[in-house]
């Protein structure tokens, strides 16, 4: 009997064994590029490619660069056949890591040397989510929009998610009218989401299903990503757009059946992630968030840690992504041709970004039934002035303009938990999202303004993927990871907010950002959301004026 329980166990090694090496194989192999037209219909495989690079990175768009040779049939179709409207779309497959994205410019070009080349340059799918504008009503019209403002509140999965499948079924079945839980599967069923370009998961979807922190959402036209973006990052949540080719599993067939190239919408909950001491057990820790009756005051709580129920059951192999979290070290434990460092450090950079305030301000304009009071009220008594002369209407209106907007027009809210900066910290912050001074969405900008001015820390690797950690296997976009800060030996645990894959004839390069990295992006990415921003304040103040 013993001898057969050790053959088992050989034969159960010898399998993990060569689905590691294949694993690993795989996690240094050339992505493969697929090609796509302008509905999605494979076009064909790119054999053809001289170097590429993607990017993935939480709650934004990631982009694309790949450069084939100038005779490859993909690039001559790319630059000769296709018309200058149409679209052009690949799938970029590493390994466990998948790629979607659409053209943004095609570049065909001839050096000296008389190499031709034609190169792809594309925006992750995600950016669909910044092409969709909220209307008050969606059921209405543009030129009938009535209420004034769209309002929502409570769990925030499922009103984000919510936002968005309603703005995307007034473009692809306009009139619909879903039923009040239109995520249940009798309401979603009846869609013809078989012809829509996007849709919306349902499943997990519902005031009574939805665990995730509760929010306000307020906005009048505005844009789909710039409103949630704040609330994401508020409330640890990640929006997912992953797309769906027919010959995939039905992603929810009691709610709908798939039968043309989809982009499917999701969010992940991935609150609880960044660590609240910069330890190692930080990646062990689910953390509890409330909010006060305030809407802005919050408190965490740290939630025993409890092993995964697999960890407990007998006959399962594995880990779970979670528990523990994926450690790489900065200290050289031993070091090789390629890279030092236990899991295959080959560099690292810390950043520490300061807090840029400690107080909000935000609004400007006083609620439309204070004005109309205020007013009513200095009229009334204008009125009796005017009586003492025997004209009661001289003075009517004329103070119309310097009464409005002066009571609860603005808000101010400091964050008393930054006092300990210093004494000579930075002060006040304008937050531009808060139209009105004493409204639900003062209380949603005074949190935008929370998160957008925060102290918090980024760190950035590159890699030896597979070394022994496996990005898109062993952990992914937003999970947690800790890494070794400094010469302390403390471990510092945040959530993976980039990854980004560089491959050439040399081979492939893996760079990870753990932490928020907004700063340490791209030239071009921060100038084109900086061209976003712009944009969606000068649509703000012609909508709100």
């Amino acid at each position: 009997m013993t001898a057969a329980v050790v053959n088992r166990f050989d034969e159960a090694r010898t399998l993990l064994d060569d689905e590691w090496r294949r694993w690993k194989d795989e996690a240094n192999e050339n992505p493969v590029v697929e090609v796509f037209d302008k509905d999605w219909w494979f076009v064909g495989y790119a054999g053809s490619v001289i170097a590429g690079t993607t990017e993935d990175t939480v709650n934004d768009a990631g982009e694309a660069t790949v450069t084939f040779h100038g005779d490859a049939p993909e690039a001559r179709w790319m630059a000769d056949v296709v018309e200058e409207i149409e679209d052009v779309h690949l799938r970029i497959t590493q390994g466990p890591n998948v790629w979607t994205g659409k053209a943004l410019e095609i570049t065909e070009e001839m050096d000296e040397s008389g190499l031709e080349t034609v190169e792809w340059q594309g925006v992750h799918d995600f950016q669909h989510s910044k092409k969709v504008y909220c209307f008050p009503n969606p059921w209405f019209g543009a030129a009938l929009q009535w209420p004034k403002i769209y309002i929502y509140y409570g769990p925030a999965k499922t009103g984000i998610l919510q936002l968005l499948f309603i703005n995307i079924m007034r473009r692809y079945q306009p009139g619909y009218a879903p039923d009040p839980d239109m995520f249940s599967k009798n309401s979603y069923s009846r869609l013809r989401v078989d012809d829509w370009a996007q849709i919306v998961d349902p499943r997990g979807l519902g005031v009574l299903r939805d665990t995730t922190m509760h929010s306000i959402i307020v906005t009048r036209m505005g844009q789909f990503h710039e409103i949630v973006e704040p609330i994401l990052e508020d409330a640890g949540l990640r929006l997912v757009a992953r797309r769906w080719f027919p010959g995939d599993p039905q992603p929810f067939p009691d709610h709908a059946t798939l039968r043309l190239p989809t982009l499917i919408w999701s969010i992940e909950d991935k609150s609880g992630v960044r660590g609240p001491t910069g330890s190692v057990l930080d990646g062990f820790v689910q953390l509890v968030r409330s909010i006060a009756e305030d809407g802005v005051t919050e408190t965490v709580e740290a939630v025993p840690y409890d092993p995964p129920i697999e960890y407990r059951s007998q006959g399962w192999w594995g880990t779970k992504v979670a528990s523990p979290a994926v450690v790489f070290y900065r200290q050289q434990r031993w070091t090789s041709i390629e890279g030092s460092g236990q899991v295959g450090v080959k560099s690292w950079r810390r950043t520490v970004h300061k807090a840029l305030g400690d107080t909000i301000l935000t609004g400007g304009k006083s609620p439309g039934w204070l004005n109309s009071g205020i007013k009513m009220l200095v009229n009334a008594a204008l009125g009796w002035i005017g009586m003492i002369f025997l004209n009661p209407g001289l003075t009517l209106g004329i103070l119309d303009d310097q009464v409005e907007d002066v009571v609860l027009a603005f808000a101010r809210w400091p964050f008393l938990d930054r006092n300990i900066a210093g004494r000579d910290r930075y002060g006040e912050v304008w937050e531009t999202s808060g139209a009105t001074g004493f409204s639900l969405s003062t209380v949603a900008a005074i949190r935008a303004g929370r998160q957008a001015t925060r102290p918090y820390t980024s760190y950035e690797l590159e890699i030896v993927n597979a070394a022994p950690h496996m990005v898109g296997r062993h952990f992914d976009l937003g999970d947690p990871v800790s890494a070794e800060i400094g010469r302390t030996g403390r471990l510092y645990t945040d959530e993976l907010r980039t990854k980004r894959i560089d491959w050439d004839a040399s081979g492939v390069q893996v760079g990870l950002s753990i932490g928020v990295d907004s700063e340490e992006r791209t030239p071009a990415a921060r100038l084109g959301r900086l061209l976003e921003s712009v944009k969606q304040v000068t649509q703000n103040l012609s909508v709100q004026s």
